[in-house]
């Protein structure tokens, strides 16, 4: 935040900003800080998960542990991901260097003995076709165009939102929807439910919109 010189008068931004972070919610606040007490031995997924969000590095993670080993080698896999689905090389190094405790005064968060590979999540691309019930009265004040803009904005959103393992609901996506004001109803035609695995994150693709008034 600044002062802009005198001859600016207004100033706007034609697309939305990224790369934010919202305040920390009193209930996401109790699910980090039991994540920490159950976590204290360090060796289980609240410690693992408590350590890489603390870091800032991950907004998501799943664990999926190996009997036998895979390949011989790994006893469990750590999937991870930013909030863009995917996470770069170097932040997962920096993930094994903190499970690890490479050069941590507490310690790590690996048992010893135990092989752990990190993975991003494999990619479930979801694509929608919705049928929507405006009301006439906002129709005839906004363009269509804005109005399934909008529309196509909150479902990807919504879908984004999704962390690693989280399933799409089709009910989920409706009760998002009717938070827009103006829609009266709302009606997922395409996909159904998709269930994700602790290995797969869903992805926003694309969204046809159908608007009818009533």
């Amino acid at each position: 935040v600044s002062t802009p010189p005198a001859d600016i008068v207004s100033v706007s931004n034609p697309a939305s900003a990224s790369g934010g972070a919202e305040n920390e919610a009193w209930s996401d606040y109790i699910a980090r800080f039991s994540d920490y007490i159950l976590g204290l031995s360090h060796t289980n997924l609240y410690g693992f998960r408590s350590a890489l969000m603390a870091s800032g590095l991950a907004r998501s993670l799943s664990i999926e542990e190996h009997f036998p080993p895979v390949d011989g080698i790994w006893n469990m896999t750590v999937y991870l991901e930013d909030g863009s689905g995917g996470m770069t090389s170097g932040a997962l190094d920096e993930a094994k260097r903190i499970i690890d405790g490479e050069g941590s005064p507490t310690g790590g968060y690996r048992a010893p003995g135990v092989n752990i590979r990190y993975l991003t999540p494999e990619i479930v691309p979801v694509s929608i076709k919705l049928k929507v019930t405006a009301d006439r009265d906002v129709v005839n004040e906004l363009d269509q165009s804005v109005i399934v803009a909008e529309i196509e904005e909150a479902v990807k959103r919504r879908v984004n939102a999704l962390e690693i393992g989280q399933s799409f609901w089709n009910s989920d996506l409706v009760v998002a929807l009717k938070r827009i004001t103006h829609l009266l109803d709302v009606d997922v035609e395409e996909p159904g439910d998709i269930e994700i695995s602790p290995r797969h994150i869903a992805r926003f693709v694309s969204c046809e919109v159908a608007v009818a008034v009533k």
